[in-house]
Order: structure tokens, then sequence, then C-alpha cells
């Protein structure tokens, strides 16, 4: 139960990253959550089923994740301005499943013909600069979403962001979180299996409690920033 709440998260973290990354795409993050949750459900499904690996975990992974985030930008900077709020949710929709089905018969073709020991060729330089970059985008991708801020080109355009105070209003409790999880788990200091339920279900049992004390309301938070636009049905 806890491996699905823990997939789901993973859903709804990627779903968010990329959806959020313009306000056209906002009001439709629940179909990005959707997309996740069915891809998560057909990897386990197909997993199951020919993977010879008698314990298998199954979910969206971040680095296709992080392609579909440039993809994004990339989307809202190309199309026309006056054609933006028409074309960009379903030209995003489909450029994330067919680069989806792209990246599975990549994938397939390696493993079935056994292409995957080409990786010994490889430079270990290029290997661990990929990862290095994969995480520098993580980062910003992470920082961006707990602030609502974008990072632009260039780092003296984004000097004058870290001076304002709405920005670490913002990022103070996305830190209060992802530091000591990302502490306990380096360090092994409490076991996987209780560390990453509990920090799903304190912070989600504070945040409400938080709202409850205060008397603010769900549109409030919402209007706020605090919390997603509502699904539509």
């Amino acid at each position: 139960v806890m491996l699905g709440v823990l997939v789901f998260a993973f859903c709804n973290v990627y779903a968010s990253a990329v959806f959020m990354q313009h306000i056209y795409l906002h009001p439709h993050l629940q179909a990005g959550v959707g997309m996740n949750v069915l891809a998560a459900a057909v990897l386990c499904a197909v997993s199951v089923r020919y993977s010879k690996v008698g314990v298998y975990v199954a979910s969206p992974d971040i680095n296709p994740t992080i392609i579909h985030v440039g993809m994004a930008a990339h989307l809202v900077r190309s199309i026309p301005k006056e054609n933006l709020q028409v074309e960009l949710l379903p030209t995003m929709i489909a450029s994330i499943a067919l680069s989806t089905l792209l990246v599975s018969f990549v994938t397939y073709v390696l493993g079935a013909f056994g292409w995957t020991r080409l990786v010994q060729f490889t430079p270990t330089t290029v290997v661990r600069g990929f990862l290095a970059c994969v995480g520098v985008e993580i980062i910003k991708t992470a920082v961006e979403n707990a602030t609502g801020s974008v990072f632009h080109e260039g780092f003296s355009h984004n000097i004058p962001l870290v001076f304002r105070l709405d920005f670490w209003l913002w990022l103070v409790p996305a830190l209060a979180v992802g530091v000591p999880l990302y502490t306990l788990k380096r360090y092994n200091i409490i076991r996987s299996v209780f560390l990453f339920p509990a920090f799903l279900i304190i912070p989600i049992v504070a945040f409400y409690s938080i709202l409850f004390v205060t008397g603010t309301t769900l549109q409030e938070a919402r209007h706020t920033g605090w919390l997603y636009p509502e699904a539509r049905s």
C-alpha cells in the first residue's frame, strides 16, 4: 500500500514539474497526474509479466520528466502567443506521448538485442557529466515549483530573485522537508520503510492543521498558491 502511495506521490511531483511551467497548463494538472498514473499502471503490469527479476517496483522516472519540462518551456517560447492558450496543451500531450513511445522503443531494442553492453565503451566522464546536469536541472525545477519563480538564462538575471522576501518564504517550508529527508536517507538514520511514509503523511497533516488553526479556507489557500488549482471533472 505504501509503495502505491509513494508511486502516486511521484506521479504528482512529476506532473507538477511539467504542468506548472505555464499558466495555461496549470488548470490541466490533473490530466498530467492521470497520464503519470496510467503510465505507472501500464509499466507495472508489463514489468510483472515480462521481468525476470523477483522483486520489482516500476514507476515514472525523473530523467524523462526533466526532458518533458524542457519541452514544455520550449513550446511556450515557440508557439505564437495568440495561439498559445489553444495549442499548448494538445501539443504538450502529443509531445509527451510521442517521446514516451520513442524512449520505450529504444529501450526495448537495447534490451532485446543485448546492446546495453555498449555502455562499457561510454567514457565515465560523459555519464557523470550527464548525471550532474540532470541533478542541477532537478534542483532548479524543484526550487521553481516550490517558490513559483522562474530562473532565466544568465546568472546575473537571477541575482535579484534571491533577495526577495517572498522567494524565501516559499522556499523555507520546502527546505524544512527536503533537507531532513535527504539527511535521514543519505546516512540511513531511519529505515526507508518508515521514513518515506512519515515524510508523506506528517507534512500533509501539519499543513491542514495550520489551515484549521488559522481559519484559512481551501479557496484562500489556492488563491495564495499553497494548493494547486481545483481539479475539474
